[in-house]
């Protein structure tokens, strides 16, 4: 062993180590932590704002109370330093779920705030100015009437539209009600001219978010409506994307997104070039949750469309201002989607408890803004600023109201309200910094020297091994190795010589080609076979790229180490994996090593792969690998139309058909003109036909199809195999020949084979005419049968004595694996569906007596 792999390899094995646990625990230590300062319980019932009104970097305190039906309700203003400014009566009750509106709607320097109030049935909105202290500007402004006492309804403020369009300062809000015959509403209040206008009825329910952004830089506002479809016995719930101009018109036609119980959360995302609209659509079918992305231009066309991958429930946060991002909230996950509709980041908040989205604000005068959550009496605080989300023990409500209040060269502090209690968070600095770097750098020497003295005694202990064989007339390093097989279990202890340690593979793609340069190279008189001959270019690059890795090793191996030794090397392509056979024919089982290439046992795991090592009875060694090949399906249905003139088959076809979740008919027809007239209006890709039909036969059918929908694939299914009907079929393009007296799974394996881009022939079709899927040509009984080696007609002939599997796994002394092995290959090489047609194809060609 050189020098280095007993300092330099336990260095920084443990160097990494260490680093790794260090950013472990540093993550779980955050840098600040939510504290209480203050809290109080208010005698009256309202509500504490923090706001800055003159906008000139500190927050004033905004009370809003109301007495019990004693007084009229009032709204205090109050300085940093907690001395009343003003005092305002107002004249109605407070509404329900809303909460002050601060913006500066006149640009003169001070935000304006907007009270939501209701008397009896109706709702105002009335518009304070701070400058007037003891005036109401804008008398009370009647907004709509309310349903009947008792309705629950919900107000959400969206924004100005001051500083970026000063022209018109308009107030956008929305209104949203509990109730079958009251439909909800955006409204747009421009204020310098006292003018109000409403939208059309929504007939889903707004939520939020609700956004305004100038989608189209045209110098006035949109709005994007997020909303949740209404259920309704006399219409089928729709879910439509709804954008409304500054005018409250649609900005275009609405997009339908869902035709079913859903909902729909809309945000701005911003690339570097332009705007898009990001929508999440989700849908709950049977208490699992299912979600879509839609991306579309600021003109309504769609862009692009992605189904999430999530099972949980998702949310949208608010996006302000617009962003790179789209952010989501699962309960426990915070999720970052880009304009690519991929998961850019993720980042999990808590373990145990699932989570309630509460507000997003500004902490610390930090663009990005915080997201504060609710679990299970507690509160959470969350911003890429920190170092892991905050958690504070504190009575939770359903709503919460929450400000922060900043002052001059103080850190910001938080107030939540929750009811009639305040509590007045702030976030500290952690003061233990210094400590903390000590204990890091001691876990770093710690670790490092742990894992330094834990390798050294492990290359002691193998070294006073080795040095125990050589005091026994055995070096691994001066003779060649002579490790037996043991099948219980292989210990890898051989280290492979130096022209192993590095090995450049730079062969072509097709995996063929790249064992045969292998064999060129490392064993010329090595023999191989191939089944099938060819087509071996489209097997995965990962797969080709690793089994062509395993076999220039082990073909290496056994080429330095057994040079006298014949191998022969056989590789199946099945329709899930492939399977490696070595031969070693002149091999007993005493002399039967397998190589120690630690490489080469990482390289099968890698691989998913199994080797079995098994010695057939008069005929040698067997060295017995599986390899799973990954078949990517395709997330879509696939979309078929099934011709049949009978209305027994038809039924029991159409039955068949409907149980298979990845399988859609999209029309049934009873001759070639029905089928053509579906086509006019359905996207499909694979028709199911009978020959003999009225009006248009199968075979004309076939030959339009050809001609004009060539994508379309054609499986027959018929009574009829004459030579002209196949003939003509063939000619026209059909992929699939199914018998009717075939199991009724034939058709179903025929249809996902054809969609694959294969051809598919059921048993007694391959039976008849010895037809060759791949090809499309007759195969001669000569070919068929030399296809097979010694092995496999040794089995055969067990069979076509009817001897049972046990009976002929004992007679070669072989397990059953490795028979199935034998068994799986020879039905690939005689095309045949099972064992009874392999025999009936011998017994056909005279190679066994019937």
């Amino acid at each position: 062993m050189k020098w280095y792999r007993y300092f330099i390899h336990p260095f920084s094995i443990g160097a990494l180590l260490s680093l790794a646990v260090i950013f472990i625990v540093a993550h779980m230590l955050p840098s600040q932590k939510l504290r209480i300062c203050d809290q109080t319980r208010m005698k009256q019932k309202g509500e504490i704002y923090f706001c800055d009104i003159d906008q000139d970097g500190t927050t004033e305190r905004i009370d809003y109370f109301s007495y019990r039906g004693l007084f009229n309700p009032t709204l205090s203003l109050y300085d940093s330093d907690s001395s009343l400014i003003a005092l305002w009566n107002i004249e109605d009750s407070p509404t329900q779920n809303s909460h002050l509106f601060f913006g500066d709607s006149n640009q003169d320097g001070f935000r304006e705030i907007f009270v939501f109030t209701q008397h009896k049935d109706s709702l105002f909105l009335s518009v304070i100015n701070p400058q007037r202290k003891k005036h109401i500007e804008v008398e009370r402004r009647f907004i709509q009437a309310l349903p009947d006492e008792g309705v629950n309804y919900q107000i959400f403020p969206i924004g100005l539209s001051g500083q970026e369009f000063p022209v018109r300062q308009t107030f956008y809000f929305a209104l949203s009600m509990d109730h079958p015959s009251a439909a909800d509403h955006v409204f747009a209040y421009e204020i310098t001219g006292d003018h109000l206008l409403r939208s059309a009825a929504l007939t889903n329910k707004i939520k939020r978010p609700v956004r305004i952004d100038d989608l189209n830089n045209d110098g006035y506002p949109e709005i994007l409506v997020s909303a949740q479809t209404k259920e309704n016995l006399l219409t089928r719930p729709v879910a439509r994307l709804m954008v409304y101009n500054h005018q409250l018109t649609p900005l275009f036609p609405p997009p339908e997104l869902a035709g079913e119980p859903s909902s729909l959360s809309v945000e701005v995302i911003e690339t570097e070039d332009q705007k898009y609209i990001i929508v999440l659509n989700s849908l709950n079918e049977q208490a699992k949750d299912r979600h879509t992305l839609f991306l579309f231009n600021v003109d309504g066309s769609l862009v692009a469309e992605k189904k999430m991958d999530w099972n949980t429930g998702l949310i949208a946060l608010e996006n302000q201002p617009p962003s790179r991002y789209f952010t989501l909230f699962s309960g426990k996950h915070l999720l970052q989607v880009n304009a690519d509709l991929e998961i850019a980041d993720s980042k999990r908040l808590t373990r145990k408890d699932s989570l309630r989205f509460l507000a997003a604000r500004e902490v610390d005068n930090n663009s990005t803004p915080g997201y504060f959550f609710a679990g299970e009496n507690a509160l959470y605080l969350f911003s890429p600023g920190y170092r892991r989300i905050d958690k504070l023990e504190i009575p939770i409500h359903n709503e919460m109201n929450i400000s922060v209040q900043r002052k001059e060269n103080i850190p910001d502090k938080i107030l939540v309200q929750r009811g009639a209690h305040s509590y007045l968070l702030e976030v500290i600095q952690q003061t233990t910094f210094l400590n903390r770097y000590l204990v890091f750098f001691a876990l770093f020497i710690a670790i490092t020297f742990l894992v330094f003295m834990i390798t050294k005694y492990i290359h002691h202990r193998r070294f006073t091994k080795k040095s125990a064989k050589i005091d026994h007339g055995y070096d691994p390093e001066q003779s060649t190795p002579d490790y037996r097989l043991n099948k219980e279990n292989i210990e890898a202890v051989y280290e492979p010589p130096d022209q192993f340690q590095k090995i450049e593979l730079n062969y072509p793609s097709d995996l063929k080609k790249r064992v045969e340069q292998i064999r060129e190279r490392s064993a010329p008189d090595l023999d191989i076979f191939f089944y099938p001959y060819d087509h071996w270019e489209d097997v995965d690059p990962f797969i080709t790229q690793k089994v062509s890795q395993w076999l220039d090793r082990i073909i290496t191996w056994f080429a330095e180490y057994e040079q006298n030794q014949r191998m022969n090397l056989s590789i199946f392509r099945h329709r899930d994996y492939l399977n490696i056979l070595f031969k070693l024919p002149d091999l007993e089982e005493k002399d039967l090593f397998i190589p120690k290439d630690h490489e080469i046992h990482v390289l099968l795991q890698a691989m998913n792969g199994e080797a079995d090592f098994d010695f057939f009875g008069g005929l040698g060694a067997l060295v017995n690998v599986y390899i799973p090949l990954e078949i990517k399906k395709s997330t879509e249905k696939i979309k078929i139309i099934i011709a049949e003139d009978h209305d027994v088959s038809l039924f029991g076809l159409v039955t068949l058909f409907k149980n298979k979740p990845d399988i859609d008919i999209v029309g049934t027809a009873k001759n070639g003109m029905e089928v053509l007239q579906i086509l006019d209006s359905k996207q499909v890709d694979i028709v199911i036909t009978d020959i003999s039909m009225p009006g248009m036969d199968g075979i004309e059918l076939a030959e339009e199809l050809d001609k004009h929908y060539p994508e379309i694939r054609v499986i027959v299914f018929t009574m009829y195999l004459e030579n002209w009907f196949v003939e003509q079929l063939i000619k026209h393009g059909a992929r699939g020949f199914v018998a009717k007296n075939s199991k009724i799974t034939e058709l179903v394996d025929a249809v996902y084979a054809v969609y694959e881009g294969k051809n598919y022939y059921c048993p007694q079709f391959k039976s008849k005419y010895g037809f060759n899927s791949a090809a499309k040509k007759e195969i001669s009984p000569d070919d068929q049968l030399d296809s097979l080696n010694n092995y496999e007609k040794k089995i055969l002939g067990f069979f076509a004595d009817n001897l049972t599997r046990l009976t002929i796994s004992q007679k070669l002394n072989i397990n059953t694996k490795t028979l199935e092995t034998f068994i799986a290959n020879m039905m690939l090489k005689l095309n045949a569906g099972d064992e009874k047609e392999m025999i009936l194809i011998a017994k056909k060609q005279k190679y066994i007596s019937g």
